[in-house]
């Protein structure tokens, strides 16, 4: 016979199911669903968001690199500022590390991209009197 937990590994004193909170409860069923149960082995590997090196765990998700296809190697830890980026943004911008190209270009396939092209302005302007000797 299994004992029940009089708390859950968070501290909560509110057991829902499986000797975890609610909260705990459908975070587990959450990444037993769409994860295979791989995503907090994701995030102690990767430790803060790989693009823009975020550390706060409470804004730290995995991102499927490849959707459906449950493998910790095609898991990513990132922010959620830089998920919605990756998922939302229309285009790519100039001023965009390589490895969040990588990322945009594996969720956006058939999308058009604009080329970049360095920038470089030479302003040859040869000043003129005002005046004109007569």
């Amino acid at each position: 016979m299994r004992q029940r937990a009089l708390f859950c590994t968070c501290g909560s004193a509110k057991i829902f199911a499986k000797s975890m909170c609610l909260r705990c409860y459908q975070a587990h069923w959450h990444d037993q669903r769409h994860f295979g149960g791989l995503r907090s082995q994701a995030i102690a590997r990767d430790g803060r968001c790989i693009l823009c090196d975020e550390i706060e765990r409470g804004k730290l998700i995995v991102h499927h690199r490849k959707p459906g296809y449950n493998a910790l190697g095609r898991f990513a830890t990132v922010c959620r500022a830089c998920h919605l980026q990756i998922h939302l943004r229309r285009r790519l911008s100039y001023a965009l590390s390589t490895k969040f190209k990588a990322f945009w270009r594996e969720q956006h396939r058939n999308q058009a991209e604009q080329l970049e092209l360095e920038f470089i302005a030479e302003c040859r302007v040869e000043q003129e009197s005002l005046f004109h000797a007569a």
